[in-house]
């Protein structure tokens, strides 16, 4: 955040500026684990949606003074990256299979993409946006689907 403040005057004199944060689609559905992985990513998001709204017309004078800076926010799923194995593992749980999954060229890939074609929020893959987007609406249905993909012995919550 301090961060983002602090470029801010760099940014407006910029030609069509653009601030991209990583998230992660843990940020819109948490998994056993990591949850506070997935609540720092959560509030990423919502930074990302609040500075989208906040810098929608800033400009080389100012608030009001320009077309804005386009504030994006990737997630990415699993990204094969070695972040699994490096982590704590205190439920014991299965280390998520990382068959298809991305690799940080492909994240890369995805930044360098939204640099050229902003857009308010972008995931690598549907699936886990699917699962992000269904939890607030049937979060038992996203429990067991999560369950399904993570294996192992989770089970989803009954409660």
């Amino acid at each position: 955040m301090r961060l983002a403040r602090e470029l801010l005057p760099l940014l407006r004199q910029g030609r069509d500026p653009v601030w991209i944060n990583v998230s992660s689609v843990v940020g819109r559905r948490g998994i056993p684990g990591q949850s506070a992985y997935s609540a720092t990513k959560a509030a990423l998001g919502s930074f990302g949606e609040a500075l989208r709204l906040e810098w929608a017309t800033e400009g080389p004078g100012g608030p009001g003074s320009g077309a804005g800076i386009a504030v994006c926010t990737l997630n990415p799923a699993l990204t094969a990256t070695g972040f699994f194995e490096a982590q704590p593992n205190p439920g014991d749980l299965p280390h998520p299979d990382l068959e298809g999954a991305a690799g940080p060229e492909d994240v890369a890939a995805e930044i360098l993409d939204l640099a050229c074609r902003p857009e308010p929020e972008r995931s690598l893959r549907w699936k886990w946006w699917l699962l992000g987007a269904l939890t607030p609406i049937f979060p038992r249905l996203s429990d067991r689907l999560l369950a399904k993909r993570l294996g192992g012995g989770w089970t989803a919550p009954r409660r």
